[in-house]
């Protein structure tokens, strides 16, 4: 007896063992999302995924090779050629859509192999925000697979810190870079006119102070150019300020986290490549 239960124990396969199936998830179909809000969305989906013990989340923009083209993604053929560039076994569709009294976001699991729909999943969403769509996120991938249950290092849902990155949405380091060099430039450009003003004021004070004959005009001349220097210096150093504060603002709105950097997915060995602005996962 003790010896069947030892061979039964390790005869019986746990989670981790169990050959997963590999989950395509496509981009989200949403029209009032910005392109940054879209790709944190499929990135929490992906996580989301990831965290059913037996699955292993996959991206479109793997199976983005000269082979495989983009094409609808209502498509079933459109699908298998996806899947089947990544050896995936099924598909999940998402889409938010605006109702009359509110929004829903439906989630589609569709199985490559046959063309079954394994599974459709509705959540209302309240609010104009975004970030409820995040929200609801990890009960619908539940129910969506339920019978896959939650890894046990895994905690469903998605995060508060994640879903208040949602709304506004992050800016790219690229921002935050060209309003800095933007201060930069500007205070250059307010700083040379202020050394020319200085220029023209001494070649003013000089020929004031000579003993000859002065010429009115060109002293005029040199009074003129000195005041107009010193205007647009004036000018640059007002902007410089104004885009130093810029600068200062969108420091603490820019996305420091996700910038280019390698994201480990949970338990299935795969890996996201944030791409900042453009979202892309590969």
């Amino acid at each position: 007896m003790l010896i069947l239960a030892v061979t039964l124990l390790f005869a019986t396969p746990t989670p981790d063992l169990v050959a997963s199936t590999r989950v395509l998830v496509l981009p989200l179909s949403a029209v009032e999302l910005s392109p940054q809000q879209k790709a944190l969305f499929d990135h929490c989906l992906v996580l989301e995924v990831d965290k059913r013990g037996g699955l292993a989340a996959v991206t479109q923009s793997l199976a983005e090779t000269d082979d495989v083209e983009a094409c609808p993604t209502t498509e079933t053929t459109c699908l298998s050629k996806l899947a089947n560039a990544l050896g995936a076994d099924e598909v999940v569709l998402t889409q938010e859509a605006r109702l009359a009294n509110g929004r829903v976001l439906t989630l589609k699991r569709i199985r490559i192999r046959d063309g079954e729909i394994m599974g459709a999943v509705t959540r209302p969403v309240t609010g104009d925000h975004g970030e409820e769509l995040l929200l609801v996120l990890g009960d619908a991938v539940a129910e969506l697979f339920s019978e896959c249950p939650l890894r046990p290092d895994a905690v469903a849902g998605v995060p508060p810190s994640m879903a208040e990155r949602f709304h506004p949405p992050p800016l790219p380091r690229w921002a935050f870079a060209a309003s800095a060099g933007a201060t930069a430039l500007a205070f250059g450009t307010g700083l040379t006119y202020a050394m020319l003003a200085n220029d023209a004021r001494r070649a003013h004070n000089r020929l004031a102070t000579q003993n000859t004959v002065i010429d009115g005009h060109e002293l005029q001349r040199l009074a003129r150019l000195s005041n107009e220097r010193q205007s647009r210096a004036t000018l640059a150093y007002v902007a410089t300020a104004l885009f130093a504060v810029t600068t200062g603002v969108s420091y603490f709105f820019t996305d420091w986290r996700e910038g280019l950097f390698v994201m480990p997915m949970t338990q299935a060995g795969a890996e996201i490549l944030a791409i900042g602005v453009g979202g892309r996962y590969e």
